[in-house]
């Protein structure tokens, strides 16, 4: 399966940033503001998957498909740390191709915006 052109991608909505990072070695590409918003909005539906295993509010997600996996961050009320959420291998296959759309979106607006190498 292929994932557009990109190697890691970390979202955090708590701080209205999102960092992709290509699988060519380029520069990684950091969104902020209104374009990090549209893409955490985009994410919405993929954040409500992770936090149907795990309640509380979303700090941070990262998506890894050469690891096969996804990480997110989740505070709960009353815990000293913060949760972790773990998909990988054939689940995280099966929630990635689930949100193909958001995967590619967020390839074609890397290639969009690349940086400079």
């Amino acid at each position: 399966m292929t994932h557009a052109c990109l190697r890691l991608v970390k979202l955090r909505p708590v701080d209205d940033h999102c960092h992709l990072v290509a699988d060519d070695g380029a520069p990684g590409l950091d969104l902020r503001g209104d374009e990090a918003r549209d893409v955490l909005a985009r994410a919405a539906p993929l954040f409500a998957r992770v936090l149907a295993h795990r309640p509380g509010v979303l700090r941070a997600l990262s998506i890894d498909p050469r690891a096969r996996r996804l990480l997110a961050t989740v505070a709960v009320d009353g815990a000293a740390k913060p949760a972790v959420v773990r998909v990988d291998g054939d689940a995280f296959d099966a929630l990635l191709a689930t949100h193909r759309e958001l995967w590619d979106e967020l390839g074609a607006r890397y290639r969009a915006r690349r940086p400079a190498t």
